[in-house]
């Protein structure tokens, strides 16, 4: 459900170009209010458009959640929503903010609702911004983000949890390069209906290479790095068992190696190109 139907432009672009979604939400998290819409119109038997109810108002039957009781169903439906909200990165550090002044042995109540909410809309979030943790590099720089979080939980008697694992669902097959000539598009566009510019993407209009190796490195460094840390501080396993941390130090290494490679190179370029003209 999180990003489906997602236009190729960010909430600031969508409310800048006064487009059909930002005017429908009012210019709040338009993107993450859409991709709820249209996620639970599909699941209530629509096709995304708005068709998912019956004549008299009620959804169609036969969908993934008719086994639940209306209890449960609101309860889903509040969960799914307020999850996806938080994956809006206007939220993001303040999130980590929240995150860093609760009690690491006592961060959440699973018995109160609101807990739970907030962790599963932190664990969304988290696995959203989670592809440098990936220890595989050359999965890492093919996938550009993890779209699902399963969590595997069970109770525990004396605060929380015995166990709880994020599993990351790479179900969008968008490679590193498209989601750089993604953000890419965007800036052109802002620059050509003139719009305040995406500033973080400009080196990707200038040297693509050396803009996306730098914007890795830059999101690892300004977003991933702190909200994860801060995250494996209240839950310890989710290093143990993978050592996350490590890999995005490794990662980042390599990203920071590419581009220093690849600044060398247009470097020598651009000294053998002033070469041949004072030749000439």
């Amino acid at each position: 459900m999180h990003d489906v139907d997602h236009p190729g432009n960010n909430n600031n672009y969508e409310v800048q170009r006064n487009s059909t979604l930002a005017l429908r939400y009012n210019d709040i998290s338009v993107l993450e209010n859409h991709h709820g819409a249209v996620g639970w119109n599909v699941i209530y038997g629509g096709n995304g458009e708005g068709n998912g109810e019956g004549s008299d108002g009620n959804s169609i039957g036969g969908t993934i959640v008719d086994s639940l009781s209306k209890e449960d169903l609101l309860t889903f439906r509040k969960t799914t929503i307020k999850a996806i909200l938080h994956t809006d990165m206007i939220h993001h550090f303040s999130l980590i903010e929240q995150l860093s002044s609760l009690n690491t042995n006592d961060a959440f109540d699973i018995k109160n609702p609101s807990d739970r909410i907030t962790l599963v809309g932190t664990l969304v979030h988290a696995a959203d911004i989670s592809n440098p943790l990936i220890p595989n590099f050359e999965v890492v720089a093919k996938w550009v983000r993890t779209l699902y979080v399963v969590l595997v939980c069970v109770d525990r008697t004396d605060v929380f949890f015995t166990h709880l694992r994020v599993v990351c669902l790479f179900s969008r097959s968008q490679q590193a390069d498209r989601i750089s000539h993604e953000f890419l598009n965007q800036y052109q566009n802002e620059l050509k209906y003139n719009l305040n510019p995406t500033n973080m993407w400009a080196s990707l209009n200038t040297n693509f290479k050396v803009g996306m190796y730098d914007s890795q490195v830059k999101f690892i460094t300004f977003i991933v790095q702190p909200m994860w840390s801060v995250l494996v501080d209240i839950f310890p396993e989710f290093n143990s068992e993978g050592d996350l941390m490590g890999s995005l130090k490794t990662n980042k290494k390599k990203w920071s190696t590419m581009l220093d490679k690849e600044k060398a190179k247009v470097k020598r370029e651009q000294e053998e190109g002033r070469g041949e003209e004072k030749g000439v």
